[in-house]
């Protein structure tokens, strides 16, 4: 859990986790759009992301700049987010992430071990 950054903790109770990973197993965008259209349509909330520095070769998944009121900018660098959903009354979890250039393991690990 030490990649596991948590900007609020939900306490949802055994819910099923649904991934996505953008990268070349992404066919089309399918997955990736799939879990954007859940997370719209189920009014997912992010409340925690996976540190990218050890994942991710920042020259094969490059950060993003973007411009703030015009003037500021922000550095968007790649990493994992997890959202929390109700649907049914029922919990669900939502990942969505570039695919990992490096310690694969590690970072599934980050995934599989997020308290549920």
């Amino acid at each position: 859990m030490d990649h596991v950054q948590f900007l609020d903790h939900p306490a949802p109770h055994h819910p099923p986790l649904i991934c996505a990973f953008r990268g070349w197993n992404d066919g089309g965008e399918a997955a990736t759009i799939a879990i954007r259209y859940l997370q719209e349509r189920w009014r997912g909330r992010v409340f925690a992301h996976i540190d990218p520095e050890e994942f991710f070769d920042f020259q094969v998944s490059r950060p993003t700049v973007k411009l703030e009121n015009g003037v500021s900018r922000v550095i968007e660098w790649p990493r994992g987010e997890f959202s929390v959903a109700s649907v049914q009354a029922r919990d669900v979890l939502l990942f969505t992430s570039n695919e990992p250039n490096m310690v694969s393991r590690a970072f599934t690990q980050s995934i599989i071990d997020l308290p549920r």
